[in-house]
Formats: structure tokens, sequence, C-alpha cells
């Protein structure tokens, strides 16, 4: 049985060989990604703040929706939840953000079922760790495989790299900035 679970994911493709693309113009996307990264924290202008510098994991909810508006071109908006903990300062609280923003992305149909892509997003953040608040924004970019399982439902593997940028409220002197880079996964859902 496990053998044959397996040639048939194997050979799902080929079944969506007679398919259209899923990236026709008037096609919605929906979906979302889960994202593990390595993220660092680098005070820019405050030399005081040097002792801040972190080294954390980090796991988010990026869900997405985008329509097509010609064919391979996505236009539509990134949301984003995330907690972080730093894993070298245990005494600090654990820190909330939340993201919003537009993005597009270029698909380029190899198969029915193989799209590879690249994609770009501005968002504007706002962060929480304890008292201490934060809001700013930043730009990033991706590229990555679409692999779809079924005429509808796909499987997404990118590579990313976000860069963020956020003045304290508290002091609008004091400047960071937050990069991430890493691996995420997701799932994607097209309708007409």
């Amino acid at each position: 049985m496990k053998k044959a679970s397996l040639l048939l994911l194997a050979f799902a493709p080929i079944c969506l060989l007679a398919q259209h693309s899923v990236v026709n113009k008037g096609t919605w996307e929906a979906g979302g990604q889960i994202r593990y990264a390595r993220s660092s924290f680098n005070p820019t202008n405050d030399p005081a703040a040097q002792a801040f510098t972190s080294d954390v994991r980090v796991f988010n909810l990026y869900p997405d929706v985008q329509y097509f508006v010609l064919e391979g071109l996505g236009i539509g908006f990134q949301m984003a939840y995330g907690t972080v903990k730093d894993l070298k300062r245990t005494d600090q609280p654990r820190s909330h953000s939340y993201a919003i923003g537009p993005k597009v992305a270029y698909y380029r149909k190899i198969t029915p079922a193989i799209y590879p892509f690249i994609a770009a997003r501005y968002k504007v953040e706002r962060s929480q760790t304890g008292n201490f608040k934060q809001e700013g924004h930043g730009y990033g970019g991706s590229v990555g495989l679409l692999w779809m399982a079924n005429p509808h439902v796909g499987l997404v593997l990118d590579a990313f790299s976000d860069k963020a940028f956020s003045p304290n409220t508290n002091n609008p002197t004091y400047h960071s900035t937050y990069k991430e880079k890493g691996i995420r996964l997701g799932l994607s859902v097209f309708f007409h």
C-alpha cells in the first residue's frame, strides 16, 4: 500500500498535463506559509545598545491572498503574526509582531504542475516586547517553487530574505534594523 501511495504521488503531476495553467488571468490564490528562520537584531545608531544584539530562531505564520492580473503575474497582500523568544537571553520577555503589506509575484509555468516564481513585498509592522514597542516598515523578496498536487491545491517551497527598519516609539532618535533569511513551506489554493 505504501508503494502504491508513493507511485500515485509521484505520477500526480502527469495527470495534470491536460490541465490549464493555474496562474491564468482572473485566478485567485489564497494560502499561507509556515516560516522557520534565523533572525538577527542589530541597533544601528546607538552604541550603548550594542549589548542588545541578538540571534534568535523565529517561527511565524504568514497568510496571503493574491489575484492574477495577467498570466503568471499575481498582486495581493501578505499578513504576518509571529512570536520570538531570544534563546541567548532568557531574561527577555517573548516578542509579538504583526505586519501587513502588498506583494507582487511572477510565476513561470514549466508544466501544469510545476511553477518556479519570484516575489517581492513591502510591509508595515508593529512589535512589542514587554513595554518596548516599535513600529516600522520593511521589504523582502523570495524565489521558490509551486508544485500542484491537484488542479486546485499546491505546495510552495521558497527561500526568502526580509529586512525591516524600526524606530523606537519612545525615542525617535533610536533606529534598529531587523533581518531574516531562511526557507518556508506553504500551501496554496487556486480558484476562479
